[in-house]
């Protein structure tokens, strides 16, 4: 099974930030994916190709022995995280540097 540790990474950083108390948490993310286009490109490719991956788990991914980013109660509800809130905003960030 693919590790997908490029995009594991990412939203481990993201749900840092996104859980932060001070404003300007987001656009710091955003300022990442910005400033390193190998990454950029990397988190957008992993974050597309592992929700197609019906072997990778988002919730054992995100909650685990190593990593305690946030326990999803379905496998279901960790997707949807990363369609619904991950993948649109590194999209738009890949759509902004495109043009």
């Amino acid at each position: 099974m693919r590790s997908y540790n490029i995009a594991r990474s990412a939203v481990e950083a993201f749900y840092s930030i996104e859980t932060g108390d001070w404003p300007g948490m987001i656009e710091l993310f955003e300022e990442r994916l910005e400033q390193i286009p190998a990454y950029r490109e990397g988190v957008r490719r992993e974050l597309h190709e592992s929700l197609s991956d019906s072997e990778f788990s988002w919730k054992s991914a995100l909650w685990n022995d190593d990593t305690h980013v946030e326990e999803f109660d379905t496998e279901e509800d960790a997707r949807s995280f990363i369609k619904n809130v991950v993948a649109p905003l590194v999209d738009r960030v890949f759509t902004k540097m495109q043009t």
